[in-house]
């Protein structure tokens, strides 16, 4: 029987296995850091090999208590959140930490040591306010930002949580103890993910939380909903009394979001128009006079337009996840060599109309659903061979997932890199040759990689890959190009 191949949660494997144990502050001096501008590497003194990215804003001094943002890529990327938060961080005087270990596939011990690294750390060498302590993070990271701050006992103010929500085993429920921020493009895989999660928040009466989207697909959240999400944390601060009030900020970003909320006339918005005014009662309430649009708020989620906006929504996410359903299906016949080509070819003929709607310059309901589908198998098929099936050694199920992700985006030369790499430790040398080639043609000249990489070993003595590896050896130096496509 042909096991169809699996797919899984992205990133799910991400998180702690127990509650972050916030360890005392020891007492090692602090180095003079610069203010204002990125510190690529701050070395933990605790730790050794561990390190973050930071930014402290230009005014910092350590006579006085500052926020902080702690931040976690999957691929611990500390500097890329850092930079993103820049702007908002010395707009409203915000220190910001990225962590350049957090990853996803990490076991949930190594995470929790990492965050209690991270903190006592940093918690060490600079003023840190901690009633004003918030995290942030993408995809996987996201989901380690969110467990972080739903199991440190109130240690966290607020998540920025981009691309991806709550682990699965930590639902969120009415009690949730800090304000969540969420935010997805319009054409994520993930936005069936947090769409539901913006209405489960609201059903459950959860009174700090809300979702923002924006033109992009699977990534973080663009610079200025970093500092919109910055923002809102400020306006709730100064609704806790953990702030001053400002009242020009005040102001400022109540007329911002009712101009946003009036713009939104279309009955096809009727859904996002009640999630703004619902996030103006929540922000303002106690700031403002917000009772207009809590009323307006009411009166819109009985209407018929309200009720057809989800609905399309939901149609969309539906259809999104029946198609990737069938592409996976369809690539289960990769498995038996019998089959192999001619499932080659049908997921090639599944695969073509949606690359070309995909490729639509005009948003709209095909384009959405067309790049949802091809990153869903994308995300689903890579993190499946990299986090289930290589690490079992099942290297049949890794290179067939591995060869599907390969077509979702066949400019991608990383992707057949590693493709070869599960074929060669699945012993088909020829295949693995041949993926070889394809990921040169498609621009990867990362001879090094391929020099070093201790899967390739078989293919070493093999005339084709010497000839290959001389190829990119006489290659100018110039990256990988088609690994860069975005998904």
């Amino acid at each position: 029987m042909i096991r169809v191949l699996s797919m899984v949660c992205l990133a799910a494997a991400v998180c702690l296995a127990a509650a972050v144990a916030l360890l005392p502050s020891n007492a090692f001096a602090s180095e003079q850091m610069p203010r204002g501008v990125l510190i690529e590497s701050v070395r933990v003194e605790s730790a050794q090999g561990q390190s973050y990215a930071l930014y402290l804003p230009s005014a910092y001094t350590p006579e006085r208590k500052w926020p902080v943002l702690y931040a976690f890529d999957p691929a611990a990327r500390g500097k890329l959140p850092v930079n993103l938060f820049r702007a908002a961080a010395e707009k409203f005087g915000y220190i910001v930490v990225g962590s350049n270990d957090s990853r996803n596939g990490l076991a949930p011990d190594a995470i929790a040591q990492i965050i209690n690294a991270l903190w006592t750390d940093t918690h060490a060498r600079l003023s840190i306010d901690d009633a004003r302590v918030y995290a942030t993070g993408f995809s996987g990271g996201a989901r380690v930002a969110n467990r972080f701050a739903s199991m440190c006992g109130g240690c966290v103010a607020g998540v920025i949580s981009s691309g991806a929500g709550f682990p699965a085993d930590r639902a969120p429920d009415s009690s949730l103890p800090y304000a969540f921020f969420g935010t997805v493009g319009r054409d994520d895989f993930n936005f069936r993910e947090m769409r539901p999660l913006e209405r489960t928040l609201d059903a459950l009466g959860v009174t700090a939380s809300r979702l923002v989207t924006f033109d992009g697909r699977h990534q973080w959240c663009p610079e200025e909903v970093c500092t919109e999400g910055i923002e809102w944390m400020e306006l709730l601060a100064m609704r806790r009394g953990r702030k001053s009030k400002d009242d020009a900020l005040i102001d400022g970003a109540l007329a911002r979001l009712s101009s946003r909320a009036e713009a939104l006339k279309r009955p096809e918005d009727a859904y996002e128009r009640y999630a703004l005014l619902r996030t103006i009662v929540q922000t303002f309430e106690g700031l403002r006079d917000v009772a207009r649009f809590r009323k307006e708020a009411a009166a819109l989620k009985e209407t018929k337009e309200f009720a057809a906006a989800i609905a399309e929504e939901g149609r969309q996410i539906d259809e999104e996840q029946t198609r990737a359903r069938g592409v996976v299906a369809a690539g289960g016949a990769l498995l038996d060599e019998q089959t192999h080509d001619e499932a080659l070819a049908r997921v090639r003929r599944m695969l073509a109309p949606w690359r070309e709607q995909a490729k639509l310059t005009e948003d709209s309901a095909a384009r959405r659903i067309a790049r949802r589908t091809l990153a869903h198998v994308y995300a689903e098929t890579l993190e499946s061979a990299q986090f289930i099936y290589e690490p079992r050694r099942e290297f049949k199920l890794a290179a067939a997932n591995l060869e599907l992700a390969a077509e979702v985006f066949p400019a991608n030369a990383q992707t057949e890199f590693e493709l070869a790499r599960a074929l060669t430790l699945d012993g088909r040398k020829d295949r693995a040759l041949d993926a070889l080639g394809r990921a040169f043609d498609k621009g990867y000249r990362d001879s090094a990689a391929i020099e070093h990489e201790e899967a390739f070993a078989p293919l070493r003595p093999d005339k084709r890959f010497r000839k290959l590896l001389d190829r990119m050896r006489e290659e100018p130096a110039g990256g990988t190009p088609g690994a860069k496509e975005k998904n």
